[in-house]
């Protein structure tokens, strides 16, 4: 009766495990497919794109942050000119050679 029992257990265990694994293999081929993968990589590339677009908003906001700063200390009583006349060193503005 002890061996019976202990080998429909161990049979029942054993088709329980398999049709897990069984589930397991098929939920990964399926998240394989060309037309899921294809899916997967739109999301997330649309999702790296608005990370880089926030990552360059906050830059420029601090960037214009440090700047005002920067001419606040250099002369508090000079206003800071206006961005139109400004020009970075060392690049040609395409307005002037146009």
């Amino acid at each position: 009766m002890k061996r019976a029992f202990w080998l429909s257990t161990g049979m029942m265990v054993g088709a329980a495990s398999s049709v897990s694994v069984m589930r397991r293999v098929r939920r990964q081929v399926d998240r394989f497919t060309p037309s899921r993968l294809g899916a997967n990589l739109l999301e997330a590339s649309g999702q790296v794109g608005s990370e880089i677009r926030d990552a360059l908003t906050v830059g420029r906001e601090a960037m214009k942050e440090r700047e005002a700063q920067l001419w606040a200390e250099l002369d508090p009583a000079r206003p800071m000119p206006p961005r139109s006349n400004r020009s970075i060193p060392g690049r040609r503005d395409r307005r002037a050679s146009s």
